[in-house]
């Protein structure tokens, strides 16, 4: 076996970059694909620490003035139409290696972090799925990335 000189294995190196940042952008790209779904997910679903929803908030969302706010996931918390749900997106920067998950309805971060004037509770659905999905697979995923890529250079 060849010795590798310091031009060769600059080369090499050279050669594994771009390879490199794929793979890590492909493991931050699926990381990020889960928050946004985990994220969905917990929406018309009580979560750990959520408050009740009041009776008259059940009773506006199902248009019934005999409604009672359960504490059950019938109650749909943060759900009345979808449109919450529906506008979580994901924003990659490959480049920058970043994914960005969120919404731009306004009264997104008002229930994320709820609004104490206004009496609306925290009900956070976007850091809770983070922290889950990045604690339980971005390492992961992000190793399978750039796996995949370097076998390109093999």
């Amino acid at each position: 076996m060849a010795m590798l000189n310091l031009n060769d294995i600059a080369k090499k190196l050279y050669m594994m970059s771009e390879p490199l940042h794929e793979g890590v952008a492909d493991g931050i790209h699926k990381t990020a694909v889960r928050v946004m779904t985990n994220a969905k997910r917990r929406i018309g679903s009580y979560q750990d620490g959520w408050a009740v929803l009041k009776d008259e908030t059940v009773q506006r969302k199902f248009n019934n003035p005999q409604a009672k706010a359960t504490g059950a996931d019938a109650d749909a918390p943060l759900k009345d139409d979808g449109l919450l749900q529906g506008s979580i997106t994901l924003e990659m920067r490959r480049d920058q290696l970043e994914a960005e998950v969120g919404s731009p309805m306004i009264y997104a971060a008002t229930h994320e972090y709820g609004d104490e004037d206004r009496g609306i509770p925290e009900r956070p659905y976007l850091r809770p799925a983070l922290a889950e999905e990045v604690e339980t697979h971005l390492e992961n995923d992000i190793r399978e990335g750039i796996n995949r890529r370097m076998q390109t250079l093999r």
